[in-house]
């Protein structure tokens, strides 16, 4: 089966990534409780809603990198690293003041009483973000042992930090200081991968070109990843901290379907190589792979959710969050189909084919906020689980239509 060993690689240690990052909630669930942990979730999303800027940036990386490496374009791998870290640095410096300014407003609007969380995270983000930039280098350069390895260790690092912090007394906020101390780790263990493509002699590139595709990407990631996170601010904002909770716990294990991109790591790179050489009949059967593993990783998830979905709450969570088992079933559903858009909005973004797949995702997206906007103050958390799922079912749906009856023919 082609690349099947790269493939098993960078699963297993997503998958080990995916395991201390939900001991990491399991444990926050236990030792906080529900209405602390719905904060702390709350805060966290705001984290995923700011790295979607950053995946434009990440893919762009990735994908230019893979390209320049594939023609030992070296000096030109150096000029890219070199200014992905300013853009990253400057990105996430900005947001940092912004989110510090407008901390208290903010807080309110979520629920109140979480702005020492909104200053915290802020401050994680310069440093969070320049570590990004340095790991996805190496994945686009196709070093899967020393991505897989700093793939495991940063959330294990993070993991030992949080525990620590929350039981020496600190609560939600040294839960999210960690983060300051799992991006300090991820520079540190991928500086000596990188460190000699700082030695090569800058070659020019084009600037423009690489705007050009960041930024349908960016257009495209943010009203996406939007239908992703908009549904928790939601209940917390008409259900109160303690449904938020029970929501988090809910998204927070669906969320294990993620895991099923992993396969992206090592089939991305390989999209860009093959579209920039025009060779899309080998696009079109390694897009097949791609889908089939995910596939196949996404039903034996499916199988394991709705068979013990309360086995796996009491488990991971305890039995105060039994109310998540019905949110659970529903939302495994949307981000398994959301998963598998992934593979597909991969290779659009690898042949410059995803203004649609952008303009669709802004109509979801604004199909989402109606649909919550109705939904989750008559049916609840479970309004609001089936208004993201029936969306990324859609999404889905579309995405497949696109790529193979319109461009990969």
């Amino acid at each position: 089966m082609k690349y099947f060993k790269k493939t098993l690689i960078v699963f297993i240690s997503t998958a080990l990534n995916f395991f201390f990052s939900y001991l990491l909630h399991f444990v926050l669930g236990r030792l906080l409780g529900p209405a602390e942990y719905g904060r702390y979730g709350v805060v966290l999303n705001l984290v995923w809603i700011t790295g979607i800027p950053s995946t434009a940036v990440i893919a762009s990386l990735v994908k230019y990198s893979a390209e320049f490496n594939a023609k030992k374009e070296f000096g030109k791998l150096k000029s890219l690293l070199i200014e992905f870290i300013k853009v990253s640095f400057s990105l996430n410096l900005l947001f940092m003041v912004l989110y510090i300014i407008f901390s208290l407003p903010l807080s309110e609007t979520l629920g109140g009483g979480i702005v020492p969380l909104i200053i915290i995270v802020a401050v994680s983000f310069p440093i969070g973000g320049i570590g990004t930039i340095l790991f996805n280098f190496l994945q686009g350069l196709g070093k899967i042992y020393p991505y897989s390895i700093i793939n495991s260790l940063s959330t294990l690092i993070k993991l030992f930090f949080a525990v620590s912090f929350v039981l020496l007394g600190f609560g939600a906020f040294g839960a999210l200081l960690a983060l300051i101390f799992s991006g300090t780790g991820v520079i540190l263990l991928c500086l000596p991968f990188v460190w000699k493509y700082f030695k090569y002699k800058s070659e020019h590139i084009s600037r423009l070109r690489i705007l050009k595709f960041g930024l349908p990407v960016l257009f495209t990631n943010l009203f996406v990843s939007l239908v992703l996170y908009f549904d928790l601010f939601f209940v917390s904002s008409f259900l109160g901290s303690e449904q938020a909770g029970y929501y988090e716990a809910a998204v927070t294990l669906s969320r294990a379907f993620l895991m099923a991109s992993s396969v992206l790591a090592v089939f991305f790179p390989e999209f860009s190589k093959e579209s920039a050489l025009k060779n899309f009949n080998k696009l079109r059967s390694k897009l097949k792979w791609a889908l089939f593993y995910t596939s196949c990783i996404c039903l034996v998830g499916l199988l394991a959710y709705w068979t013990f979905p309360e086995f796996i709450i009491n488990l991971t969570y305890s039995g105060s969050y039994s109310s998540s088992v019905p949110i659970l079933k529903v939302l495994s559903v949307g981000y398994a189909f959301y998963a598998l858009f992934t593979v597909l909005l991969y290779a659009l973004w690898s042949l410059h084919k995803h203004k649609l797949a952008g303009i669709f995702g802004a109509l979801l997206f604004t199909a989402d906020l109606i649909l919550l906007y109705l939904l989750v103050p008559v049916y609840g958390v479970i309004g609001a689980a089936f208004a993201t799922t029936g969306l990324l079912i859609v999404l889905f749906l579309f995405s497949l239509f696109l790529t193979f009856s319109k461009i990969l023919k």
